[in-house]
């Protein structure tokens, strides 16, 4: 089979912690996906030391961007890395089971932002560093648990279905096949009609839309009809908005 081109953004974000798992994941960003954002979340983790490494780290592999979020997760998950009344386990004794230290989904919340970050500012890539040993204990640190992220961010975000698209178009084309995407706006459908009968919202909308209405289902099946006809025989590895100019308005601009 012939191996897929793929046509990857430049750059990528760093989950950075300042431990040894992060620091090696910034050293291989850095090296081979520059421009790296190392990203620093405080989710109430007890100790400050690795903080101070992660800044160390951003300045020392000159990272383009460093950002440390603080996240006021302490009072919402239970977990003795975050909550100093209760004592930290011994590794040796924890008998197979999930140790106390585990954050309840503390990589999917680290990986959603990252991913969200990463978007947003046009990045290729995310890295987080999960140590192979740590996996006997968390879940969120198993092979298949990265798997199904993956999975989860080819499905979840624009950047990542454009991406699938335009792949697609690349190894189609040489067999006369097109692949294309349609990103309507809001159009006049039964699941929004709630909203269309509020006045407000259609006021807010319309100072929003350059064409001054709102889109009907024939609009959209009019531009699929000519996407699949021979007149647009040489459109392929596109994505056309049918939203009135919606993307023109600055807070549209980006996705929303």
């Amino acid at each position: 089979m012939t191996p897929r081109r793929r046509l990857p953004l430049p750059g990528s974000v760093v989950l950075l912690s300042g431990g040894m798992d992060s620091a090696t994941c910034l050293a291989i960003a850095s090296r081979r996906h520059r421009p790296v954002h190392a990203l620093t979340i405080l989710y109430g983790q007890r100790h400050d030391r690795e903080v101070r490494s992660a800044r160390a780290l951003a300045r020392h592999f000159r990272a383009a961007r460093h950002t440390v979020l603080t996240l006021p997760l302490r009072p919402l998950l239970t977990s003795s890395l975050t909550d100093p009344r209760r004592p930290l386990p011994n590794r040796s004794r924890t008998g197979g089971r999930i140790p106390s230290t585990y954050v309840p989904a503390r990589n999917t919340i680290l990986l959603s932002i990252a991913m969200g970050y990463a978007e947003s500012h046009r990045l290729g890539r995310v890295y987080l560093g999960a140590n192979a040993i740590d996996y006997s204990g968390y879940p969120d640190c198993r092979p298949e648990y990265f798997r199904a992220f993956e999975r989860l961010a080819r499905v979840a975000t624009k950047a990542a279905v454009e991406m699938m698209m335009k792949t697609m178009a690349q190894e189609a084309g040489p067999y006369g096949v097109r692949v294309l995407s349609i990103a309507p706006g809001a159009v006049a459908t039964p699941i929004n009609a709630g909203v269309l009968n509020d006045k407000a919202w259609q006021d807010d909308l319309m100072n929003k839309v350059p064409l001054k209405r709102i889109g009907q289902p024939e609009d959209i099946a009019s531009v699929a009809l000519f996407l699949a006809s021979d007149q647009a025989s040489y459109v392929t590895a596109t994505t056309v908005f049918v939203d009135g100019g919606m993307t023109d308005y600055p807070a549209f601009a980006h996705g929303g």
